[in-house]
C-alpha cells in the first residue's frame, strides 16, 4: 500500500505534538504521592533540558561520524524510551514512597530523549521533501495535533500516552520502508552555507516568539470567555495559510517569505498603538509569526537538503536551538516557581520588552535576501552572499573544474541581453544542465507552480517556446549540446 508522504508525516508528527502537550497538560504526571504539587515546573524544565540535550548529542555525533543505531533501531530506541513515561506513571502506586520522584524522573529522562529521537527522525525526513511538500506539513501538522488531542481526550490519558508513541514509530517505519532516503556522496558536503549565521536566526527568532507567548495574556487580554481557545486556533489557522500561500503564490521563495512577514507585524504593531481591538492586532501578529516561522523552518531544511552526508547534524544542531531558544524565553516561570525569585511584574515586564526588542533588533540585521539559494556550492563573479569555494589545500581550480566555470561564465553572459532576473537565471542555467522540474524545485527551493511562473517570463523574455528552444539559443555555438555537467542525477 503506498502512503501519502505529506499526509504521513503530518499525521506523525501530529501525533508527537499532541503526545508532548499531554506531557505537560496531565497533571498527576508530576505530581509525587506525597502530595506536594508544586514541582510542576521542575519536571517540565527538566523534560526541556534533556529533550534538547539529545538533539545536541544527535547532531554532534553525525557530525563527528561516531558510532550511532540505524534508522530503524532508531526508531525502536525512541518508542521504547517514550514508553518508559506511561510505564513508570503506572507503577507508581505500586512503588514505594522512596521511589516516587526517582521513577518520575527516570520516565521523564526516557521519554524526552525518546521523544526528540523520533522528532529529529521526522524533521530529517520532512527535509528530503519538496519545498512546497514541507510547506503543507508545516501547515497540517498542527492540525493534526489539535485532532489528535481532541479525539484522545475521552481515553485514558495512559492509553494514549502509550498508543501515541507506537503508531508514529510503525507509520515512520513503513514510511521509509516504501521511501527510503537517497545516499549521498562526499561531494555534497562541499556547499558552503553560512552555518553560524542561520543558527544566531533560529535561537533569535525562537526566543523572541517564546517571549511574545508569555506576554500574550498580559498584552492581548481576551475579551471573550474562550479567548485562549480561539487563540489557539488562529495560530493554527495562520500555519495553514501561511503553508497554502507558498503552495500556490506563483512567486514564493524563501527571500520574498522573510520580507512578507514585516508588514504584518508592523500593521499588527500599528493597530496595537491605535487601536482599541488588541484581538485583531494579535491576529496580524499571529499571521507575521507563522510567516517568519515557515521561513525558519524551509531555511533549515534547505540547508540540510545541501548539507550531503551531514543531513542529520544540521536537522538535529537546528531543533537543539530552537528548544533552547523557546525554552530559555520562559525562563522567568522558573525563577518564579522554582528559585524564589520574583522581581515585581512592572520591573519583569519592563526586562522582556527589552530583551524582546534586543532579539528583534537581531533578526531585522538579518540579511535572509543575501543567503546563499544555489543547487551547489559553485559560485558566480559579483553576486552577494557568494564566496568561492577551492579545495583543500589547492589555491588553483583543477584544470575540468575551470572548464566548466569558464563555460558556465559563458553561459552567464550569453544571458545577460534578455534582462533576466537572478532567479530567472538560475532556473535557465539549471535548464541548460539538464535538470528537470522536480530538481530545479528541489535545488533552488521553490513551488512548482513558482517555476512555471519563472518559466514563461523566461520564454516571453526570450521570445522561445520551450526548453529545447532555449538550448539552441544559448548553446548554439558549443562543441557540443550540453556542454555544462549534468546535475539531473
Amino acid at each position: 500500500m503506498k502512503i501519502n508522504p505529506i499526509g504521513a508525516v503530518s499525521i506523525g508528527l501530529g501525533l508527537l505534538f499532541a503526545w508532548m502537550q499531554s506531557v505537560f497538560l496531565t497533571p498527576f504526571l508530576f505530581s509525587p504521592s506525597t502530595g506536594t504539587g508544586g514541582e510542576r515546573t521542575d519536571f517540565i524544565v527538566f523534560f526541556l533540558a534533556v529533550h534538547a540535550l539529545t538533539y545536541f548529542v544527535r547532531a554532534w555525533s553525525a557530525w563527528e561520524n561516531l558510532f550511532f543505531p540505524s534508522r530503524r533501531v532508531l526508531l525502536i530506541i525512541g518508542a521504547g524510551m517514550m514508553l518508559a513515561l506511561p510505564l513508570f506513571s503506572g507503577l507508581k502506586p505500586f512503588l514505594p514512597q522512596a521511589l516516587d520522584l526517582p521513577s518520575a524522573a527516570a520516565g521523564l529522562l526516557l521519554s524526552a530523549s525518546g521523544s526528540a529521537l523520533l522528532i529529529g527522525r521526522w524533521s530529517e525526513l520532512l527535509s528530503t521533501l519538496e519545498s512546497e511538500d514541507a510547506a503543507l506539513v508545516f501547515g497540517l501538522s498542527p492540525l493534526a495535533a489539535v485532532l489528535m488531542t481532541l479525539l484522545s481526550s475521552p481515553l485514558n490519558p495512559f492509553f494514549f500516552l502509550a498508543a501515541a508513541p507506537l503508531l508514529t514509530a510503525s507509520l515512520l517505519f513503513f514510511l521509509e520502508r516504501e521511501e527510503p532516503d537517497k545516499e549521498f556522496s562526499a561531494s555534497d558536503d562541499s556547499a558552503e552555507m553560512p552555518l553560524w549565521r542561520v543558527g544566531l536566526f533560529l535561537f533569535c527568532f525562537y526566543g523572541a516568539n517564546g517571549l511574545l507567548m508569555s506576554l500574550f495574556p498580559e498584552l492581548f487580554p481576551s475579551p471573550f470567555p474562550q479567548g485562549d481557545k480561539l487563540a489557539d486556533w488562529a495560530g493554527i489557522f495562520s500555519a495553514m495559510g501561511v503553508a497554502a500561500i507558498f503552495r500556490y503564490y506563483p512567486r514564493a521563495n524563501l527571500s520574498n517569505f522573510y520580507r512578507g512577514a514585516f508588514p504584518f507585524l508592523a500593521f499588527s504593531l500599528f493597530l496595537f498603538s491605535f487601536s482599541p481591538f488588541r484581538y485583531i492586532s494579535r491576529l496580524f501578529l499571529e499571521g507575521g509569526l507563522a510567516f517568519l516561522d515557515l521561513y525558519a523552518w524551509l531555511l533549515l531544511f534547505f540547508l540540510a537538503s545541501h548539507a550531503g552526508r551531514r543531513r542529520t547534524s544540521v536537522i538535529n544542531g537546528g531543533l537543539f536551538l530552537i528548544v533552547l531558544a523557546s525554552a530559555g524565553s520562559h525562563l522567568h516561570l522558573l525563577l518564579r516557581e522554582v528559585m524564589g525569585f520574583w522581581p515585581g511584574k512592572s520591573t519583569l515586564t519592563t526586562l522582556m520588552f527589552l530583551l524582546l526588542l534586543f532579539l528583534l533588533l537581531l533578526i531585522a540585521l538579518w540579511d535572509g535576501r543575501g543567503l546563499l539559494l544555489q543547487w551547489s556550492g559553485d559560485t558566480s563573479a559579483g553576486e552577494p552572499g557568494k564566496r568561492e569555494s577551492k579545495p583543500s589545500g589547492e589555491s588553483m581550480a583543477l584544470p575540468a573544474q575551470k572548464d566548466e566555470m569558464e563555460e558556465e561564465m559563458t553561459c552567464r553572459m550569453r544571458l545577460l541581453p534578455y534582462n533576466l532576473t537572478r532567479q530567472e537565471t538560475e532556473i535557465a542555467l539549471l535548464l541548460l544542465k539538464g535538470n528537470n522540474d522536480s530538481s530545479i524545485c528541489s535545488s533552488l527551493f521553490i513551488a512548482r507552480n513558482t517555476l512555471k511562473y519563472h518559466l514563461r517570463n523566461i520564454y516571453r523574455k526570450m521570445e522561445i517556446a520551450n526548453r529545447t528552444e532555449l538550448k539552441k539559443e544559448i548553446l548554439q555555438s558549443f562543441p557540443s549540446e550540453n556542454p555544462l555537467p549534468d546535475t539531473s542525477a
